[in-house]
């Protein structure tokens, strides 16, 4: 954890440096290594709400959401075959997503599926089923709060570069 944001809620919120060290590490614990986005969310659920408040975090936690997208991240797919056609789930993705939903992270499916309205149905159906819920945000519009894509198509970009870090491919003629 930054030692300056350690340094403020100390400050702010009167919690010993100790203590915010053993908080940390519990969230790192069960966020993984090196996933900030997790371990973040993770710590700040095991701050009190006075504490929360003080440092205007209570709407951060709801702006900041990870977004996956559908078809061949979520659920296999091969090709379009209609709105209903969506394929068995991807159980290591499936699980990270319900991992997400319990650690309280705010979560959305992100898919060119929901560029019309009546293919939100069938998403939802397949939500239900397959994650148990069905109040999932679902869109296609990339929006400021989505700090995280999973996508199956993405190429990974270092920010401010323009160098691309992985994923990249070439069409050969």
């Amino acid at each position: 954890m930054p030692t300056t944001l350690m340094l403020k809620i100390n400050r702010d919120c009167g919690i010993s440096l100790d203590e915010l060290e053993k908080k940390w590490a519990k969230a790192k614990a069960i966020g993984g290594e090196g996933n900030w986005a997790s371990v973040m969310g993770i710590f700040k659920k095991d701050i009190p709400e006075a504490c929360k408040e003080k440092l205007g975090w209570k709407e951060a936690l709801i702006k900041e959401s990870i977004a996956f997208d559908l078809d061949g991240t979520l659920a296999k797919y091969t090709k379009w075959n209609g709105s209903d056609d969506i394929g068995e789930p991807i159980e290591p993705m499936v699980n990270k997503l319900k991992k997400f939903i319990k650690q309280g992270i705010a979560v959305k499916i992100f898919t060119a599926r929901a560029s019309k309205e009546s293919n939100i149905s069938p998403i939802k159906q397949w939500l239900k089923q397959h994650i148990g819920r069905d109040d999932i945000p679902i869109t296609n519009l990339k929006t400021h709060d989505i700090e995280k894509f999973y996508d199956d198509r993405a190429v990974t970009v270092e920010k401010n570069t323009g160098k691309v870090l992985c994923g990249e491919w070439y069409f050969v003629f």
